[in-house]
């Protein structure tokens, strides 16, 4: 049988590698799956190197990956827009918005783009004679001589990103073989200063900052109602709360789907006037849930404050909005919450006050239906 390392080997890590390999850990490791080739142990598979783009989609042609792995194949939906090389019209999404579905994906073409600009892996004829290539590659240009040390000799773009950073790529500054200065880049789209930002940061997890479990509440209070409307079992309470943090996670994957039947932005809308009434319900639930949760909870001010400053930490922001980048910092008083400020708005927002006096909202939501809870902070 073909082993997924036999495979690695074939291949470089890919930038949004810890995206695959997020789904992969939820798998129970001692669950043997059948294939055509015999069974497979997933435990062999989560103890490799972690797999790239590439590289799954080999294991699926090899009938190595089952039918019932069903993030991967949901994955290839989403893979179009990550993975597609970059030609001359991709230039394109610097200056168009997307539809709420692809932004990720497209945000992510955006950032690989400005590194192979920054590395010089870009057709130098496309920059020559497409206005839209030069303005990028030019803004570009600027703003890392705003960003280089004195004495530097070369620089290199790294892309980072997904749970493990707190930012998008570093560049990283040389003098000969030393390096001298290392950049932690955020980049925003569609926005010229932080604040125009929907969302500066965005912690999952978000019971972590409050006094009492808002996943254990909503399994215990609101799922319930959900899986007696959807007519589904309600799923094991340690393996919903091991799994809640993936935007796909295993045992609510009957419910996700009957969810989305009736959003109709979703690829698995139906029109139905009945998955229509369930997903009103969905969102309603969830709207109710989280308006008791914050009037029966108390929110850790301390907690979030040690957050957002070891997240913003050396952090700069490179905005890219009508045909120019901005670099932007901030400093720690811009980000750090007065304890005495918070109350609650909307009945799903804790909003508070900087040190330096300018609001902070952050937005209680689940970002992928009924699953992945965490804050939207704006």
């Amino acid at each position: 049988m073909l082993s997924l390392k036999q495979l690695q080997d074939d291949f470089e890590n890919d930038a949004i590698q810890d995206i695959y390999w997020s789904k992969v850990e939820i798998i129970d490791a001692e669950y043997l799956h059948e294939t055509e080739d015999g069974k497979v142990k997933i435990e062999d598979i989560i103890s490799s190197e972690p797999s790239t783009v590439k590289l799954i989609d080999e294991y699926m042609k090899k009938g190595l990956i089952p039918s019932i792995w069903f993030e991967f194949k949901e994955w290839t939906k989403y893979r179009k827009y990550t993975i597609m090389e970059i030609d001359k019209n991709a230039i394109t999404i610097f200056y168009q918005t997307s539809t709420r579905s692809k932004n990720d994906p497209i945000n992510k073409q955006r950032e690989e783009i400005l590194c192979k600009l920054g590395n010089k892996e870009i057709n130098e004829e496309w920059i020559l004679h497409d206005e839209r290539w030069n303005q990028v590659n030019t803004e570009l240009q600027l703003k890392i001589n705003e960003l280089n040390p004195e004495d530097y000799t070369h620089y290199k773009f790294v892309s980072k990103g997904g749970r493990k950073y707190n930012y998008d790529f570093e560049i990283h500054f040389y003098n000969e073989n030393e390096l001298i200065k290392t950049c932690n880049m955020e980049f925003k789209y569609g926005a010229s200063e932080v604040s125009d930002c929907p969302q500066w940061v965005s912690p999952h997890n978000p019971s972590q900052y409050f006094n009492m479990s808002y996943e254990g509440y909503f399994y215990d209070k609101s799922l319930p109602r959900l899986c007696e409307r959807y007519e589904l079992p309600i799923p094991d309470r340690i393996k919903y709360l091991n799994e809640i943090h993936n935007d796909k996670p295993l045992c609510l994957m009957d419910i996700q789907n009957k969810y989305y039947q009736g959003a109709s932005r979703s690829s698995r809308y139906t029109g139905l006037q009945e998955d229509i009434d369930n997903y009103e319900f969905a969102k309603q639930l969830n709207n109710e849930s989280i308006k008791k949760f914050l009037e029966q909870s108390t929110f850790n001010v301390d907690t979030m404050n040690e957050y957002l400053r070891k997240s913003q930490d050396k952090k700069i922001y490179i905005l890219w909005n009508n045909g120019t980048f901005n670099v932007r910092t901030r400093s720690l008083e811009q980000y750090q919450i007065n304890p005495t400020s918070i109350y609650i708005k909307n009945n799903n927002c804790v909003c508070g006050t900087t040190m330096t006096g300018c609001l902070i909202k952050m937005l209680l939501r689940w970002k992928n239906g009924v699953a992945y809870p965490g804050f939207q902070i704006s």
